[in-house]
């Protein structure tokens, strides 16, 4: 069950990251609108 455990959390850490990184690089693109 741990196993089970560790690999759902890193498959939402990988999902969290990929978000923050989208959302990261619309704010840069926003502020260079700017």
């Amino acid at each position: 069950m741990e196993d089970l455990c560790k690999f759902v959390l890193v498959q939402v850490d990988v999902k969290t990251c990929s978000v923050m990184s989208v959302v990261d690089l619309r704010i840069t693109k926003g502020i260079k609108k700017l």
